[in-house]
């Protein structure tokens, strides 16, 4: 069953035409790979899904429902959660503070009520950082919780992301090159994190260099170059597509 739809999506920023009428479909819970050279689109076809930018044309549906086209709240309210690229941490805050973030987000009771210190919102704030230690122990740094985020390792921090993600309860996790800066054994652990994820309900939109990482974890793959999609399929028909190839090399792919 298709969970997100990409429709005739299309950018142009001035003379680039950074997307060019992509649609795709994501089933529900799979992991689907978004790959392409440098400078394809993949990352700003990820700002238009999360609403911190507008498309030209097209539109996206989750769940059979169009999703704003922003802001980017208004997009999470609907079920998806993401990551970054270049890792968004609050550097001087705990990494429990961190995720309470995206748990507090949630959270029912007004900003008098938090001041007051009601017992409502006391229950509240308890729940949230329940919650939130339970998502660092899902990721498997809960034992990081008191550190000052700027001080964990690379890998430390993008599982933190990932678990400031989740706390938000997604039906859609997309993630931007998780792996980035990873070392062998960290990307095994990330792997592994991934298909858990996928086997707990979340689907996952991956956007990744790691090319063993995206053969070994995604179900399907979608490739993009120049803002064109050119292939789609499962990992072993992408992987000796002709056009893929010629993209990833250089070559030309008339089509």
């Amino acid at each position: 069953m298709s969970l997100l739809h990409a429709c005739k999506v299309s950018k142009r920023y001035g003379g680039l035409q950074a997307l060019d009428d992509i649609s795709f479909e994501v089933e529900q819970g799979e992991i689907f790979g978004l790959i392409g050279p440098n400078g394809a689109g993949k990352t700003t076809l990820f700002n238009l899904l999360t609403g911190s930018e507008r498309a030209d044309n097209g539109h996206f549906t989750l769940g059979g429902e169009r999703l704003p086209a922003g802001p980017p709240h208004a997009v999470a309210r609907c079920g998806i959660a993401r990551s970054f690229q270049n890792t968004r941490l609050f550097r001087e805050l705990s990494v429990l503070e961190n995720a309470m973030v995206a748990a507090d987000a949630r959270a029912r009771t007004g900003l008098w009520a938090t001041l007051a210190g009601t017992r409502a919102a006391r229950a509240e704030e308890a729940a949230c950082r329940a919650s939130a230690l339970r998502w660092l122990d899902y990721v498997g740094i809960a034992h990081l919780a008191d550190a000052a985020a700027g001080t964990l390792s690379y890998g430390d921090q993008r599982r933190l992301e990932i678990a400031r993600a989740l706390a938000g309860q997604p039906r859609l996790l997309a993630l931007d090159e998780p792996a980035a800066g990873m070392n062998a054994t960290e990307t095994g652990v990330l792997k592994r994190l991934l298909e858990r994820i996928r086997a707990d309900g979340v689907t996952i939109v991956l956007i990744e260099h790691d090319m063993s990482l995206v053969m070994a974890a995604c179900d399907r793959i979608a490739v993009l170059d120049f803002g064109r999609l050119i292939a789609q399929g499962t990992p072993a028909a992408v992987r000796h597509d002709p056009v893929v190839i010629a993209a990833y090399l250089g070559g030309s792919h008339a089509r």
